[in-house]
């Protein structure tokens, strides 16, 4: 082939790319405008939806563009391109290409589709909100699995798995049937518990916690045994395999299982703090000088939320050998100690009412016999030690409330004339130094004078 023919020929590629690429501008243009019509009233799928869409016509017009160039210059230089870019493995491409734009829109309007009929439907019929809500995610999967099974269809039927393509692909398709309806299932049975969980909790607050780790152990356990029943019906031969791996390994199993020592550590713990309930999920707890909330109680470790709102994530093992302070547990409510000093020379019954009476007046005092209670508690350096004890609801609460009385106690012992001593030091000097000090003075003194200063 002359250098003229070759010339032709990359141009005429070049072309081709040019002309898909106007091609993506124009399905751009008219996409977006009939995208808004289709979706007018709703601002944010109509955003997502258009620059989903947007994106996705853009690539593929523009990689179908280069796939046809592909084709083009595979047939005029079929000596410079590798085998992997014959005309049938670029057919392949383009068609998983549009399948992949087809489910893509597919979901995205069902998905719009299902939003405004949800919303419709639950403002006339609450009940139905759940049901509508499981029915959208069922949908949603299935799209992209069916959207799945004609990829591997579509992959089966090309020149590469010319044999066992029908094999193959009805394989992975009970395959994917298969976790399909484990999930269906994994999902019902995690619904049912939930509310079956929330009445139980209702009625036993205490077991909230246990309730809760015993529906993840059972959905965990529900979905193992789905997938195990998926995968050895749909590929039976790997029950010999593992079971001839079982038999052989038993070596291995003691490394792995002592590898994995932490983990069952962990696992037991949970399951340890699931039944015990050291602490259950809310408690207020201190733990390693933090103060936390326990947000949640997982399988291999918890979540504790700080009180500046930091995550701790502790391998649950931890709290078998850890010292936590639980404010929760048993009684949550807290007594609330403050110590104040007022000076030597203060009236201490009427300091001592004041601090009463403040405590009395505020919003969070928990009504308690014989609180809230003033006394002396020493005789200190600069003043006398006045301790106030007064009750809150919970930790915080109290912490909360300790910063209101202190301030409020400031104000009314300025109001009425309460001293809050600062240190002082007398010095006693020896009697000659006394003398000499003296002297000096004096001495001072007769200069001025002498000097007309008076």
């Amino acid at each position: 082939m002359n250098l003229e023919a070759i010339i032709l020929n990359v141009l005429a590629g070049t072309i081709i790319i040019a002309f898909f690429t106007v091609l993506a501008f124009l399905f751009l243009f008219l996409t977006k405008k009939y995208l808004v019509r289709l979706f007018k009233g709703r601002v944010e799928t109509q955003t997502h939806v258009v620059s989903t869409v947007k994106t996705s016509i853009t690539t593929m017009m523009v990689l179908l563009g280069v796939i046809f160039a592909l084709r083009f210059w595979v047939l005029s230089f079929p000596e410079v391109f590798p085998w992997w870019l014959k005309e049938e493995y670029l057919t392949l491409a383009t068609r998983l290409l549009l399948l992949a734009l087809v489910v893509r829109f597919v979901g995205l309007l069902s998905n719009s589709l299902i939003v405004t009929y949800t919303e419709k439907t639950v403002k006339q019929k609450p009940e139905l909100g759940g049901f509508l809500r499981i029915l959208k995610k069922i949908i949603d999967y299935l799209i992209y699995v069916i959207g799945v099974c004609v990829a591997v269809y579509l992959f089966s039927l090309s020149p590469i798995v010319p044999t066992v393509g029908g094999k193959i692909f009805s394989s992975i398709l009970g395959f994917l049937v298969g976790l399909t309806l484990t999930f269906i299932a994994v999902y019902l049975v995690n619904l049912l518990l939930t509310r079956y969980i929330h009445e139980l909790s209702v009625r036993e607050p205490k077991l909230t916690t246990l309730y809760i780790f015993l529906r993840r152990v059972l959905v965990g356990v529900t979905a193992f045994i789905g997938v195990t029943i998926v995968v050895f019906t749909v590929f039976p031969t790997l029950a010999g395999l593992v079971t001839s791996l079982l038999i052989a390994g038993g070596f291995i199993s003691i490394i792995l299982g002592l590898a994995a020592q932490s983990s069952l550590s962990n696992l037991i713990s949970g399951m340890l703090i699931a039944t015990s309930q050291p602490f259950r999920i809310n408690d207020a707890v201190m733990f390693r000088n933090d103060y936390c909330v326990v947000e949640d109680i997982k399988l291999m470790h918890t979540v504790l939320r700080t009180w500046d709102n930091r995550r701790l994530i502790v391998p649950n093992s931890i709290f078998q050998s850890e010292v936590i302070i639980n404010y929760s547990i048993g009684d949550p409510t807290m007594l609330i100690p403050l110590t104040v000093q007022v000076s030597y020379e203060s009236n201490l019954e009427k300091a001592m009412s004041l601090m009463v009476e403040v405590a009395k007046k505020h919003p969070d005092f928990l009504p308690t016999p014989g609180l809230p209670k003033a006394m002396v508690m020493e005789f200190a350096d600069s003043g006398i030690t006045l301790r106030l004890l007064s009750r809150a609801k919970d930790q915080p609460t109290a912490f909360m409330m300790a910063r209101d009385l202190l301030l409020q106690i400031k104000k009314e012992f300025d109001a009425n004339g309460i001293e809050i001593p600062y240190p002082r030091r007398f010095l006693v000097l020896d009697k000659k130094i006394e003398e000499k000090i003296f002297a000096l003075v004096e001495s001072l003194k007769g200069k001025r004078e002498d000097k007309g200063l008076g």
